[in-house]
């Protein structure tokens, strides 16, 4: 037989994996989880959502947004391939009203939200006085800051790509450009002639710069506060180019002579429209930048290292960019403060979401899960096999036919689906379930290209 292979510390390696494996299930197990996702990033943030959750020993139900749900599908079709056990990994499809029921249902352990700030608010208001564990990751109106030491050609690629990648269906798009007085003029002018080379077509041709627009409902939410920029005042410009005949687009749009009352300034447009504010000072931008209801990110530009660290220590965002913007690191958490939610995902911070200590006694079954008295007064709730086949499961499958399907509709209610994912033990929790997620997305990622 193999040898185990020797860590750094001289410890066997699989020693090394089952104590991690012991404390992030310790730390992060929590049950059940609801998991919500937006329409800008569909896959990417199935993988935030799922991954996590399988690799600490939960399971999942998660609902993709209603106008893209096949990367979710070809998801759960992998994970049948796969041979998941039924039950670990659950897709609900539908419109908002499904969310909703999802959110409601009692089986649930935890709420994972991606979306808008309203929808957070109203999920919010629903947990209220249950004990669920809620991460919110909502609405951005993120501030690119460009001070007059920058290097000025390397800051409009930043902004430009800050802004109009993925058509501006960003939660943490720099769409304020906070611009230091005596160098606006100068890189308004190279904004404008960059913006000049920016294709917009075909999302699937890999020259295209800008795509097309998520749906009808979103491209009218712009145009209307497109139009409410130039009711107010603020002088637009978009580049000369061809919009496709066919489909939603909306050419890349920036507005100069923005005010802080304007609702361009205000209120996320979630689209390639990009607002010009300047300021005289580092205090001056601060506070300008601070000047909004969200905090979810911001970028600064300046050649001073120490300004940058200042800057950071005083914006309040989640995410502070120095010199570069939209890059992101799997190790380092990501969420935002005030009305951009709370929470993290990435990093070590999801060792945050313990479920909530709860003050009793002993060992109480609840359903499925076994709450055991920890030392100091904590609990750790861990997930068991029944001994007899949860209710609304038949021989460790779900009634109505649909075994390995891991697709939800109205001929398997989605109670059924929650009380025989509570019932599984976790198989995840290994580092090997990172690895295992890995593989599956790289598949349904090289599989969604073909379609």
């Amino acid at each position: 037989m193999a040898q185990p292979v020797r860590s750094p510390s001289g410890r066997d390696g699989r020693r090394d994996r089952e104590a991690l494996d012991d404390r992030v299930g310790e730390l992060a197990r929590a049950g059940v989880a609801a998991q919500i996702v937006p329409w800008n990033f569909p896959l990417l943030m199935l993988s935030w959502k799922i991954a996590p959750a399988l690799a600490c020993g939960n399971t999942v139900v998660l609902k993709p947004a209603e106008t893209t749900p096949l990367t979710a599908l070809l998801f759960a079709d992998v994970c049948r391939q796969a041979e998941v056990p039924p039950g670990v990994v659950n897709i609900v499809t539908g419109d908002g009203s499904t969310g909703a029921y999802l959110v409601r249902e009692t089986g649930i352990d935890k709420v994972a939200f991606t979306g808008s700030t309203e929808v957070g608010k109203a999920i919010q208001r629903e947990l209220a006085g249950r004990d669920i564990s809620l991460t919110l990751e909502l609405g951005g109106k993120a501030a690119n800051i460009v001070f007059d030491d920058c290097a000025l050609d390397q800051a409009v690629e930043g902004i430009v790509n800050g802004i109009y990648f993925n058509q501006g269906h960003v939660c943490c798009a720099g769409s304020r450009l906070l611009v230091q007085e005596s160098i606006h003029d100068q890189l308004v002018r190279k904004l404008k002639r960059r913006m000049a080379t920016l294709r917009v077509g075909d999302p699937l041709d890999k020259n295209t710069d800008v795509g097309a627009i998520n749906s009808s409902a979103q491209l009218e939410r712009i145009s209307e506060l497109v139009q409410s920029g130039v009711d107010e005042g603020a002088e637009l410009y978009q580049p000369p180019c061809r919009l496709p005949e066919k489909g939603w687009w909306f050419a890349p749009t920036v507005f100069t002579n923005v005010a802080q009352s304007h609702r361009i300034a205000r209120e996320e447009i979630f689209g390639p429209v990009l607002s010009v504010l300047t300021f005289r000072t580092p205090d001056e931008a601060v506070e300008k930048a601070n000047n909004t209801m969200y905090g979810l990110s911001a970028g600064v530009w300046t050649e001073k290292g120490s300004r940058i660290l200042w800057m950071a220590d005083r914006l309040r965002s989640g995410v502070v960019w120095g010199n570069t913007f939209n890059r992101f690191d799997p190790s380092s958490p990501f969420g935002g403060y005030k009305e951009s939610g709370f929470g993290r995902e990435g990093g070590r911070q999801h060792d945050e979401r313990r479920p909530p200590v709860q003050e009793q006694a002993g060992r109480e079954s609840v359903g499925n899960v076994r709450k055991d008295q920890r030392p100091g007064g904590h609990q750790r709730h861990e997930l068991y096999r029944p001994r007899q086949p949860a209710d609304g499961v038949v021989g460790g499958q779900p009634r109505g036919g649909l075994s390995h399907s891991h697709l939800i509709g109205e001929s398997a209610p989605l109670p059924q689906f929650a009380r025989t994912a509570r019932g599984l033990r976790p198989f995840w929790c290994s580092t090997t379930a990172t690895i295992f997620l890995s593989a599956l997305v790289s598949t349904v990622s090289c599989a969604s290209t073909t379609l």
